[in-house]
């Protein structure tokens, strides 16, 4: 998990690329980021924010490209995860279960 912003959805897209593999985001998703608390920015950082998740929307990781998508629609505001500790921390063992890895009992 990274933060709900277009900075984050590019940093997991960046991981695979890097490594070569797919990568599976854990509580990085459209309805999280809805709920979640946004951050106050600059007033040009929105915008700048918007254009970059409205790219990672169409080209960016396929795993995250609703959560880009909602970033961009609803203005380019952000969400740190620490903020979302509550809502993630007790459903993370059963997201991590739904994930069936393999080699993982």
């Amino acid at each position: 998990m990274d933060d709900l912003h277009a900075h984050g959805v590019r940093i997991i897209g960046n991981l695979a690329d890097r490594i070569g593999r797919p990568v599976t985001p854990v509580a990085m998703t459209a309805d999280l980021y809805r709920a979640s608390t946004k951050y106050h920015q600059e007033p040009a950082k929105p915008e700048e924010n918007r254009k970059l998740a409205a790219r990672l929307a169409h080209q960016g990781i396929e795993a995250l490209r609703d959560l880009a998508d909602e970033i961009a629609r609803t203005g380019g505001r952000g969400c740190e995860q620490e903020t979302l500790y509550d809502e993630v921390l007790p459903t993370l063992p059963g997201l991590l279960k739904a994930l069936h890895l393999p080699g993982s009992c």
